[in-house]
């Protein structure tokens, strides 16, 4: 299969994980911030979503390291639309989901570590 990318390779893949919990007015870990990457064969999209906003660009074949952001090159505004396309369809589908507060609370000790690290306010 030499030359030839499988089947559905370049279906974008998508993954979020939270990055910031506060804790509401009664005392609840609330997620607050939460870094989604949308991901094909040859570029991968990473959006952190919450009170500072942020989207990078990567062209994993050029960067593997995924160290130069490409996301303001007009080479890849058609990635970057189809890629945001798809991480704004995820939002609109996780929204709900997300908005539930997290219900296990961490040991005294990995809260200190949490805390420590400015994942927990």
């Amino acid at each position: 299969m030499e030359g030839r990318q499988a089947p559905g390779a370049d279906r974008p893949a998508v993954s979020e994980f939270v990055a910031r919990v506060e804790r509401d007015a009664s005392g609840v870990l609330v997620p607050t911030d939460y870094v989604r990457s949308v991901r094909t064969a040859r570029h991968k999209l990473v959006r952190r979503v919450g009170a500072a906003p942020t989207t990078a660009l990567y062209d994993l074949d050029l960067d593997p390291g995924e160290t130069t952001d490409r996301a303001g090159d007009p080479a890849l505004a058609g990635v970057l639309r189809r890629l945001r396309s798809v991480s704004d369809g995820f939002d609109a589908v996780g929204r709900e989901r997300r908005a539930a507060p997290v219900l296990a609370s961490p040991s005294a000790e990995a809260l200190r570590e949490l805390e420590a690290l400015g994942y927990v306010k």
